[in-house]
Formats: structure tokens, sequence, C-alpha cells
């Protein structure tokens, strides 16, 4: 029972902590409606930059406020490519990914670097082991992953929040009403700055940052948060923060039942897409095109013939 406990916290622990990505990935699609492929830099970067922090002697309560600021800065980094050097917008985040490579490289120094477990944020909990230590890594990323959704929610529903939808939406119109199509390089730095945040407490969480870390993620965020829309109704602002979070739980302890049956590092990504064929099987036959048009629309994608 202690180990059944253990990876079920751990999983849903990871599974908070990822959901931040999810939301960035549901801002910049759905609301800025720009199909960003920075994150996986942004969030290796958010990693590596509060453990080389550390390293360096910074209390981690410094070190994550930087390493948001640096996401905020790669994603304003990628809109700005667009927007003001008329880059298209798949081909900015790429190269923002690129670059990001070489800096998170030289960040780091080395290929991994090592994060302490009493120099983490979740040494806030008291010392423990198996299932209370992890059930202490869950509550203290809980807390945090409900904190900072619940700000982002805020912002969306601000006077603020929807005029820099509008840009996203339709930056001829936003143009035509006084609103500068400059917010989209705001809003696209908030999405990433999240999931600079999401890169920060999974590389605390594993105790040291990998220049890899980041590598594929994109697909597991919009996997889980596609699993995650299927069942709500609306694509609100709430719905898709509440989205990524329970997807984002859910697909984690898929996982967790896939390496209980054997699943080998190397076929991540295979078994990635069969549950998302799988959750898209089953969601179709119990909802039909609706569901499934529910899940699209977190990427602001038709599906209308």
């Amino acid at each position: 029972m202690e180990a059944v406990l253990y990876k079920t916290f751990s999983a849903l622990s990871l599974g908070m902590a990822f959901s931040l990505y999810a939301v960035g990935i549901a801002i910049a699609f759905r609301w800025i409606k720009f199909p960003d492929l920075t994150g996986d830099g942004s969030f290796a970067l958010g990693g590596v930059v509060t453990a080389r922090l550390i390293a360096e002697g910074w209390n981690v309560w410094a070190a994550m406020p930087v390493s948001i600021v640096m996401g905020i800065l790669a994603g304003a980094c990628t809109a700005s490519m667009h927007r003001y050097l008329r880059v298209p917008k798949i081909l900015a985040g790429v190269l923002t990914l690129m670059g990001l490579y070489s800096i998170n490289l030289r960040i780091l120094g080395q290929p991994n670097l090592p994060i302490s477990r009493e120099h983490g944020v979740f040494s806030i909990w008291p010392e423990a082991s198996g299932a209370w230590w992890a059930l202490g890594i869950l509550a203290v990323t809980a807390v945090i992953v409900v904190l900072v959704i619940g700000l982002t929610w805020l912002a969306l529903e601000s006077r603020e929040g929807l005029l820099t939808r509008v840009a996203g939406a339709n930056p001829r119109l936003a143009s035509s009403v006084g609103v500068s199509p400059r917010r989209i390089v705001w809003g696209l730095a908030g999405a990433n700055g999240l999931i600079a945040l999401a890169g920060t407490l999974i590389a605390q969480r594993s105790y040291s940052a990998d220049i890899q870390m980041g590598t594929g993620q994109i697909i597991v965020a919009v996997a889980a948060l596609f699993i995650g829309m299927t069942f709500f109704r609306r694509p609100t602002a709430l719905h898709l923060a509440l989205a990524g979070i329970f997807g984002s739980c859910l697909y984690m302890v898929l996982i967790q039942i896939a390496l209980e049956f054997g699943l080998q590092p190397q076929d991540f990504r295979l078994v990635s897409t069969l549950i998302v064929l799988g959750c898209i099987v089953v969601v179709a036959a119990r909802g039909g095109r609706d569901a499934l048009r529910r899940g699209a629309d977190a990427f602001g994608v038709d599906l209308a013939p």
C-alpha cells in the first residue's frame, strides 16, 4: 500500500507541475492564436536557471522568480521576431528554441546539474520519506499551481487580458479599435513564464536540471490539454486552466500505470500517442463529435468539414 500511495502521489504532483506547461500552451494557441514552439526551450530554461542559481548560493525563493523572468524574455523574443522582423510564427519559435539550447548549456556549464533536496522549494515540507514525502511534494506543488493558475485566470478575465485576446484573435480588428497588436508580445511572454515555472518545479522535484529535459515536452502538453478539454463544454479561460490540471494529472497517472507494466523510457512517446488515441476513441464513443470539437477548441482548431 505504501508503494502504491507513493507512486500515485508522485504521478499527481508531476501532473500538477506540468499543468502549468499545458496552460501556457493553451494561452499561446487558443487566446493569442500563436502556434508557439518555444515551450520546450522555456521549460528547460526554467529548470537550468534555478539549478545554476541555487548552485551559486541563491535562495530558491529568489531563484524561481528569476527563472520565470527568463521564460518571459524567451516568449517575448519569439513574439518580437514575428511582430517586428516579420518572421513566420512557427519559424520564430523554432529559432528561439534553437538559441535556447545553447543558452541553457552555457548556463548549466555541463549536461546536467543536481539540485539538493534541502535547497529546493519542497524543503518547506517536514523531512520524511516514502509516501509521506511524496504527499508533501504534491501538497506544495498544488498550492503553488493553484495560486499561479488562479492569478492567470484573473489576468485573462481582466480588461487587459481581454484586450490581449482580441489582439491575438484578430490583429486587424484590434488595430481598427485602438488595441495595439504589441499586446501579443506580452501574452506570449506570460505564457512562457508559466512554462518556465513548470520547468523549475519539475527540475526541483527531480533533484536535477538536464539540458534535454524539455525535449518533446510540448507534445505531452498538447496531449494533456486535449485530454482535459474533452471533458468541458466551453473553452473559457477557467475551463482551459482546469483542463490543463485535469489532463496533465490523468496523463501522468496513465504513464505511471504503463510503467507498472514494464514501459521503457524509449517507449514514452509511443505510449503517449496510444494514450491520446485511446482517449479520443473513448470520448468520441461517449460524446461524439462535439466532445472531440471541445478538445480541438483548446487550440483554436475548427473540426468543421
